[in-house]
């Protein structure tokens, strides 16, 4: 059922269906991208303030949470955040459940991508 949603959302977007999940709300992509992505005594990080469930899910999958880090006050990361992930399979950079609407720059998300992906690529 979920599959002619992701097709016809990536047609505008020029983005490969098979890059897009459908979930029931962000618990559920929060789960299935944490169950899938981290295993046990493998560590997820995301800066403060954040997504509540994040540090919970870390939990019930045995998983090491870092939320060590605080935005900026302009809502970027710090310098070295994505230095500091090596060896973490998952950053999650989601909006806190705070009345305040943030986003990192798309050019930190994509220096923190790049990061990650050659640390896992590393191992």
């Amino acid at each position: 059922m979920a599959n002619p949603f992701p097709f016809c959302r990536s047609r505008g977007a020029c983005i490969d269906p098979n890059w897009i999940l459908c979930g029931n709300g962000s618990d559920d992509i929060l789960t299935i991208v944490t169950r899938a992505l981290v295993g046990e005594g493998e560590s997820l990080r995301f800066p403060y303030p954040s997504y509540i469930s994040i540090a919970r899910l870390a939990e019930l999958q045995d998983a090491r949470s870092l939320e060590d880090v605080h935005f900026q006050p302009d809502w970027t990361l710090p310098g070295g955040f994505a230095d500091a992930c090596a060896g973490v399979k998952l950053v999650i950079l989601g909006e806190s459940e705070q009345p305040v609407r943030h986003g990192v720059p798309p050019q930190q998300v994509l220096e923190l991508a790049e990061a990650v992906a050659v640390s896992a690529v590393g191992r």
